[in-house]
């Protein structure tokens, strides 16, 4: 879990580095990495609350990471979903900003 975590992390940081302005100026990338935080911290509660604990039955192991495990996975689809976006609200972001100072042109123009 954490080996898969360490080596998007690292990806995901090669990638920033290779386009800062596109992702940086985003407000859906500032959705993903909250999302992707709050991932973080049901992971570290899923470990501590149902692997860390050696007292619990098999049956109280999945009770307790039952719900856990339920947001975990909502939590990367939602992350894996804002990363998607990424690509396609940056075109719609820099494209309005270009036909606003276009119309801006246009008008100064006329």
């Amino acid at each position: 879990m954490w080996l898969g975590f360490g080596i998007n992390a690292v990806t995901g940081v090669l990638l920033l580095t290779a386009y800062p302005t596109k992702a940086l100026t985003n407000p859906v990338f500032y959705v993903k990495l909250s999302v992707i935080a709050t991932a973080v911290v049901v992971m570290v509660k899923i470990k501590r609350r149902v692997f860390d604990d050696p007292s619990l039955s098999e049956e109280a192991m999945v009770a307790r990471g039952k719900t856990l495990a339920m947001w975990s996975l909502g939590l990367w689809i939602g992350a894996i979903t804002a990363g998607r976006l990424l690509a396609y609200t940056f075109t719609y972001l820099l494209y309005g900003h270009l036909g606003v100072l276009c119309l801006g042109f246009a008008i100064a123009a006329a």
